[in-house]
């Protein structure tokens, strides 16, 4: 077997054996030693298409020197795997067949300006909320602190009251026992829990209509009556004589209807301090004694303002 270098390529490659270089694909056709006269083994010569096969003058033949094989690629150089070209190892591509002979640094690739970053509204809502807690501590503290400074409002004093003396005041009844001394209208404005007025009931149909008149010694801007009512000398006597229960009180600048609790405790009358220089009761209503029909009041005081 005869071994040759390719024309394309420079391969070795064995043109009696192969039609095709195996790197590069030249016909090897070309380059067979053409055979004997009359060998049985001898190629066929290759012809255009159409081309006859006339005898001609014989060719000269081609003589193919054996090709060394190609040598060792240096420390600095680099073979080509297609076709064994050596190739300084600087190069990319192969010199010859431009097979790639390593990876080429891609070069640095142009991006463009960056997308502007989208903006962001966090800031803002986190200002806002910061300004409204301010907000609310500031309108806090100013509540707090003019409550602090500014002075409650002080209530008016009510206007002084002062007890009339019972020397200027004088009192008649409607209806009395006639007893006075000990059961008289005069006892009313005594100081004294244990006497009281009687009406004489035994000796009047009722008692609703009979009215204890007071009358004072000079102008009286009065704003509170204090009645006892009953015969508060002890729980028997309250309970033998008949109370009053709802009475009129009337002055000089008009009167009203009062109810009033069935107790011996002091129980007050509140007027808006008109100048009178009288009062009268008128009894109302009354509740049934249980021994005696004699109504009973024992005691009544009068404060004026001043």
């Amino acid at each position: 077997m005869t071994t040759v270098s390719c024309p394309d390529c420079g391969a070795a490659v064995d043109p009696n054996r192969d039609q095709l270089c195996g790197q590069c694909g030249y016909p090897l056709m070309f380059l067979r030693e053409r055979p004997a006269a009359g060998d049985p083994q001898q190629f066929g010569v290759a012809r255009a298409p159409g081309e006859r096969d006339v005898p001609g003058p014989a060719a000269h033949p081609i003589l193919l020197e054996p090709v060394a094989p190609a040598p060792r690629p240096g420390v600095a150089e680099i073979g080509c795997p297609s076709c064994h070209e050596i190739n300084p190892a600087t190069r990319i591509r192969c010199q010859r067949c431009g097979q790639e002979l390593r990876p080429a640094h891609p070069g640095p690739v142009d991006l463009g300006p960056l997308p502007k970053p989208a903006r962001s509204w966090t800031w803002l809502v986190v200002l806002i909320a910061v300004l409204a807690v301010v907000a609310i501590v500031a309108v806090v503290a100013f509540v707090v602190l003019r409550d602090r400074e500014e002075p409650a409002a002080q209530p008016k004093p009510e206007p002084a009251l002062i007890r009339v003396d019972s020397s200027a005041v004088t009192v008649t009844a409607s209806a009395a026992d006639p007893d006075t001394a000990l059961w008289g209208p005069q006892l009313i404005n005594d100081g004294d829990l244990k006497t009281a007025w009687h009406s004489g009931g035994h000796l009047i149909p009722t008692n609703v209509g009979v009215e204890v008149r007071f009358a004072f010694n000079r102008p009286v801007k009065l704003a509170r009556i204090t009645m006892v009512n009953g015969f508060a000398k002890s729980p028997v006597d309250y309970t033998n004589n008949q109370r009053i229960t709802k009475m009129r009180i009337r002055t000089e600048k008009g009167e009203r209807e009062v109810p009033v609790v069935d107790s011996a405790d002091p129980q007050t009358f509140d007027l808006d301090g008109a100048t009178t220089k009288t009062v009268t009761f008128v009894v109302l209503a009354t509740v049934p004694g249980t021994r005696f029909k004699d109504v009973c009041i024992s005691e009544v005081m009068f404060d004026e303002r001043v």
